[in-house]
C-alpha cells in the first residue's frame, strides 16, 4: 500500500513544502502508514505493480479449490490458505461502496466496474467527493473531461477526451481479451466501437494476433502462435429499453 501511494505522486493540492508535510501527516493519521517524501513521484508502472500485488494477496484467499486434485495433508495450517471469507468480504464491501455512488448518480451513470464509475454531470448536479485515502475516489483524467463515451459491454468501452492529453492522445479504448497493439488498434478503436454500438450492433470485427504468447500444456513450454479473435457487442447484463438507454435487471 505504501509503494502504491508513493508511486501515485503528490496530490494536486500539494503546492508547497508545508502542504507536502501536511499530506504525509494526514495520511499517517488516516491509514497508519508513513510515506517517504523522497519516494513520492508519479510512476505508473510501479503503481500498477503495487496494485496488482495488493489485489493478489487477498484474492489468493478466494482462489478456487474445487478443481480436481489429490494431496496428503498432515498439517492443519494448510487450510489457513483457504479463507474465502476474506475475499468475499473485500469484494462485498467494495460492491456496497460502488452501489452508494450508483444510487446517487441514478440515470447519469453510464458505466461501472468493481472500483470505478463513469457518469455525466452538469452544473449544479451532485458529484462524488474525491480523496487521497483508501476507499476514496480519484479522477482518472485530471484537468480534462470525457466528451464522448461508448460501451459495448463489461470491460468493453472507449471514450474521447475534450482535449488531447500530454502525449497528444485524445481517444482511449479497452476491450477484454484483445491486446491493443499498434496493428490491432488500426482495426478496433474508438471509432469502430462507436459505429458498432450506434449503427451495427450485430456486426463483428476479427482481430488477428500473429505473435500471441501462449502455453503448450502438453509440452509444458511457452510458444508463440497466430490467434484470431472476434469482437462484437455483448450486452446481456442489462435491459435495453430504447435506443441507447438501459437499466439493470430488477429495476
Amino acid at each position: 500500500m505504501k509503494i502504491k501511494q508513493e508511486a501515485s505522486g503528490w496530490p494536486k493540492w500539494c503546492r508547497s513544502e508545508e502542504d507536502k508535510r501536511k499530506y504525509i501527516k494526514n495520511y499517517y493519521d488516516r491509514e497508519g502508514i508513513w510515506l517517504n517524501a523522497e519516494n513520492i513521484k508519479k510512476n505508473p508502472g510501479l503503481r500498477q505493480l503495487a496494485k496488482l500485488m495488493l489485489n493478489s494477496f487477498w484474492g489468493k484467499f478466494g482462489q478456487r479449490t474445487n478443481l480436481p486434485q489429490k494431496t496428503y495433508v498432515s498439517d492443519v495450517t494448510v487450510f489457513f490458505d483457504m479463507l474465502t471469507m476474506i475475499a468475499a468480504y473485500t469484494t462485498a464491501q467494495a460492491r456496497l461502496k460502488l452501489y452508494q455512488y450508483l444510487e446517487r448518480s441514478d440515470r447519469r451513470a453510464l458505466y461501472a466496474d468493481t472500483d470505478s464509475i463513469v457518469f455525466t454531470v452538469a452544473p449544479g448536479e451532485w458529484e462524488p467527493e474525491l480523496g487521497d485515502y483508501l476507499g476514496d475516489l480519484t479522477n482518472e483524467i485530471p484537468d480534462n473531461d470525457i466528451d464522448v463515451f461508448v460501451t459495448g459491454g463489461p470491460k468493453n468501452y472507449a471514450f474521447k477526451l475534450k482535449t488531447p492529453d500530454n502525449e497528444g492522445i485524445q481517444t482511449f479504448a479497452k476491450f477484454r481479451g484483445i491486446t491493443l497493439n499498434h496493428k490491432n488498434s488500426l482495426d478496433i478503436n474508438f471509432d469502430t466501437i462507436f459505429n458498432m454500438v450506434v449503427n451495427n450492433r450485430d456486426g463483428h470485427i476479427t482481430v488477428l494476433d500473429e505473435n500471441k504468447i501462449a502455453r503448450d500444456p502438453k509440452k509444458s513450454k511457452i510458444i508463440t502462435r497466430t490467434e484470431a479473435k472476434d469482437y462484437k457487442i455483448v450486452f446481456d447484463k442489462r435491459v435495453i429499453l430504447n435506443e441507447l438507454y438501459s437499466i439493470p435487471y430488477g429495476m
